[in-house]
């Protein structure tokens, strides 16, 4: 006799197979998962951003435009969707969209009085800017950008 009972398993291949196929289905589904979910995120902060832009493209436009030819409401249309505004006052309201998503915006438009047509000088804060109609415009960073304040963003 050898050194004790001898039994031979049959069943314990059976079951390590099992475990096996088990924790690769687990591993295969949580990296499919991690794909769908890298994916939508990456679309959803695509639109997000072209939202933005086709906002602050339309602030462009739409400021660069005298304050006595503006219009009160309407929508600027781009390649990747489209920008409702109206104007109440000095509250802008905007609505971007795009195919599947939209963004609301509300903007308040700086307004400052004036003595001359055109007013130059520097900011409290360092900046350069000019004043002309009423909306103050900064020069940062070799860019024109118009002041505005943000209120809030509502998804």
């Amino acid at each position: 006799m050898v050194n004790g009972p001898s039994h031979k398993y049959r069943g314990s291949l059976m079951v390590v197979a099992i475990a096996t196929l088990g924790i690769l289905t687990f591993l295969y589904l949580s990296l499919a998962e991690n794909y769908q979910l890298t994916v939508f995120t990456a679309n959803r902060h695509s639109e997000y951003y072209k939202m933005a832009i086709m906002k602050e493209l339309f602030l462009a436009e739409y400021l660069a435009i005298p304050k006595a030819q503006r219009p009160v409401s309407g929508t600027y249309y781009y390649s990747t969707g489209s920008v409702t505004f109206t104007q109440k006052e000095t509250i802008l309201s905007l609505v971007s969209k795009t195919k599947k998503h939209q963004q609301t915006y509300q903007e308040k438009l700086l307004i400052t009085e004036e003595t001359n047509d055109s007013k130059q000088g520097e900011s409290s804060d360092g900046r350069d800017f000019v004043s002309n109609e009423g909306v103050q415009i900064y020069n940062q960073n070799s860019t024109d950008e118009s002041r505005i304040e943000s209120i809030g963003e509502i998804e």
